[in-house]
């Protein structure tokens, strides 16, 4: 579970616009959670999806979803990375040159859009991004300038939003930059004030892809793409099963499909990870009322406020 206790943070660079432009500060603490473990079997033996007269298994992924390479560069962005660093042995110096010239007018003029996903490449000659995409360009661009970069989970004030009859809340990723000197730093393409930042903890490669997946996963669920949906769902908790907010979402496409068990164990999973997963409790609540679980669902409704 992550730590309440508030960041504390000391901001490097201005923000170019209120709330929309890359930034970078020196971060003062790290979080660490602790969860129990999911055996990576359980994620073999999901239910398949049953959906208008056809069933999908877990055995489907590896055919159905594509492979990607979210950090990948090109010579362009090799070069890129070498205009703007080259000479430069100061390992910080490295780091805000290489941040100026990703944000700035002179540079890629980077631009935030909440939906726009994509891999390193892509961000690079599309030049807009949203937070997790964001993180893929600066990753691959950081490790290019010999800098360790990774990406950074932060835990942030719920942030909800309707998609046509859902809800959804907003999660938060960005890039946390470690020096020789030991000092680390954290860039943001979409900066969340200091008061909605509660904590936060590094996340490995393969994360940082599940959260990927996880986004095209959703937006398939938005659009009532449900067997999309649960295939690139199953993908993303391949590679981090211990992620409750994942489990969370997968109980959301079986419920869309009628498969209340199946949701209901995988928002009970969702729990057993991270016993404050409100999306997990909010979502046991609707489904207890569809079936007229009115104690159960009560009880839920009562955790989550």
């Amino acid at each position: 579970m992550t730590s309440s206790t508030a960041a504390s943070t000391r901001r490097i660079s201005g923000l170019l616009s209120a709330g929309r432009a890359a930034f970078i500060v020196l971060l003062a603490a790290l979080w660490g959670c602790a969860s129990p473990a999911v055996d990576r079997h359980v994620i073999d033996q999901l239910p398949p999806l049953q959906h208008r007269g056809a069933s999908l298994s877990v055995a489907d992924v590896a055919d159905r979803v594509p492979s990607v390479d979210l950090l990948a560069v090109d010579e362009d962005m090799r070069q890129f990375v070498a205009r703007y660093t080259a000479g430069q042995d100061n390992s910080r110096l490295r780091l805000m040159s290489l941040h100026q010239a990703v944000r700035g007018e002179g540079g890629l003029d980077m631009q935030y859009d909440p939906f726009a996903d994509g891999t390193a490449r892509e961000v690079f000659r599309r030049r807009v991004a949203n937070c997790l995409s964001y993180a893929n360009l600066f990753i691959a661009l950081a490790r290019e300038a010999d800098l360790e970069a990774n990406y950074q989970w932060v835990e942030v004030r719920p942030q909800w939003s309707r998609i046509s009859e859902r809800v959804q809340v907003g999660l938060h990723v960005n890039v946390s930059v470690r020096l020789r000197d030991g000092k680390s730093y954290m860039v943001d393409i979409d900066p969340l004030p200091s008061t909605d930042i509660s904590g936060s903890r590094q996340l490995t490669d393969a994360q940082g892809k599940a959260l990927y997946y996880n986004n095209i996963a959703m937006t398939a669920l938005a659009k009532g793409e449900l067997e999309t949906a649960w295939l690139h769902e199953v993908r993303a908790l391949q590679l981090s099963p211990d992620d409750a907010h994942l489990w969370a979402n997968l109980g959301a496409v079986y419920r869309s499909t009628g498969q209340h068990r199946e949701a209901e164990q995988s928002y009970l999973q969702a729990l057993e990870l991270d016993f404050t997963e409100y999306s997990a409790m909010t979502n046991l609540a609707v489904l207890y009322g569809l079936e007229g679980r009115e104690e159960e669902r009560d009880y839920w409704l009562e955790r989550v406020e």
